[in-house]
């Protein structure tokens, strides 16, 4: 049965995100998702699933939009659909009048398999916002001079797990490992953080479906869900994977409030600092979960002492909808805002 109110929410929401790419620089994102949004029918099982979809498809709750995109570009990716081909290769033109027509082609040629992408949120793994969390671990190893067992929620494939492991210049100073393949170079506005060693000890995260590096078909994903138009973003992940493959972090299969009650808190982390991190994930958490693992990592940090303290170091959207780093440490129970930065950390302004 078609539900014309959902029909529309969902219409809607691929026009939301088209703007939201568009004020990104993606105007190759702007054009599929205006396109999708206009002309996707009810001719497909996937098309079926997304017009009559059953959660919230809104960017920052299912984040639907991303979903359907990023299991055509895969397909484009891996060289199954030629006559999208050029479209992706030169995604700084314009597209003409045959690009959504093509892109409807090979959704009906591959239905079966892009219906199957449908079932899980994006997992972009955006290595940007290393530098972002990087500058929160730089405050935490100078204040505590200890070393760091390194948890997260969310971590996809865990690239970001590694970010000890990456270079970073803010502001024309040198942090973490200038030797590294990958260095990121945000730009920056205001004060620096302390640029002292971070040494990261233990490595840990959680998601409901983790993605292995040693997977090729979960490196596809790690790559399609990026956008077409933003080459660096893609190389930034290619670089990171190649690092998680030396050392692959534990990623645990589990649902973010039972991993935070049942693994972080109960993680014996003696002599380090237990620092719980997440980047854009609390917005896919439900209200329930949220109040679970704030509860946690409260009760954890009542617990916590000099010898033992605990971070909980988060990049999220506020209440105004703009992304800030959060530092919240324990015993001291200091809750500090570090600084703001867009989704994708092109520009980090410090307010320490």
């Amino acid at each position: 049965m078609v539900n014309m109110n959902t029909e529309d929410k969902v219409r809607n929401s691929f026009f939301e995100q088209a703007s939201i790419c568009n004020d990104l620089g993606s105007s190759f994102m702007f054009s599929l998702l205006e396109g999708l949004g206009r002309d996707l029918t009810y001719d497909t099982q996937s098309g079926r699933k997304v017009l009559n979809w059953q959660g919230d498809p809104h960017p920052k709750v299912d984040a639907l939009a991303l979903r359907l995109v990023g299991a055509i570009h895969a397909i484009v990716r891996r060289g199954s659909f030629p006559e999208l081909e050029k479209y992706y290769d030169a995604p700084e033109k314009t597209p003409d009048e045959n690009f959504i027509p093509f892109v409807l082609k090979a959704l009906k040629q591959h239905d079966e398999e892009i219906f199957g992408w449908l079932k899980f949120a994006p997992q972009t793994n955006e290595v940007a916002r290393s530098a972002i969390i990087f500058s929160g671990l730089l405050e935490i190893a100078d204040k505590y001079q200890m070393p760091i067992s390194l948890f997260e929620l969310g971590s996809s494939g865990g690239l970001n797990l590694q970010m000890a492991q990456f270079g970073f210049t803010f502001a024309g100073q040198s942090y973490g490992k200038t030797d590294s393949i990958l260095q990121l170079q945000p730009d920056w506005e205001g004060g620096l953080p302390p640029n002292t060693n971070v040494d990261v000890v233990h490595r840990q995260g959680c998601d409901l479906n983790p993605l292995s590096v040693l997977d090729e078909r979960h490196c596809e994903k790690l790559v399609a869900f990026l956008w077409p138009d933003q080459p660096m973003r893609i190389d930034r992940v290619r670089a990171a994977i190649e690092i998680a493959k030396q050392a692959p972090p534990k990623l645990d299969k589990s649902d973010a409030a039972d991993w935070v009650e049942n693994v972080f808190v109960e993680a014996e982390t003696t002599g380090t600092v237990k620092v719980l991190f997440h980047t854009i994930a609390w917005n896919y958490f439900d209200p329930s979960s949220k109040k679970r693992i704030e509860t946690a990592v409260s009760d954890a940090g009542s617990k916590a002492s000099e010898e033992n303290p605990l971070a909980w170091l988060t990049f999220e959207f506020e209440e105004d909808l703009q992304p800030r780093l959060r530092l919240r440490t324990w015993p001291d129970g200091n809750d500090l805002i570090l600084a703001q930065a867009d989704p994708h950390v092109y520009k980090i302004v410090w307010e320490n």
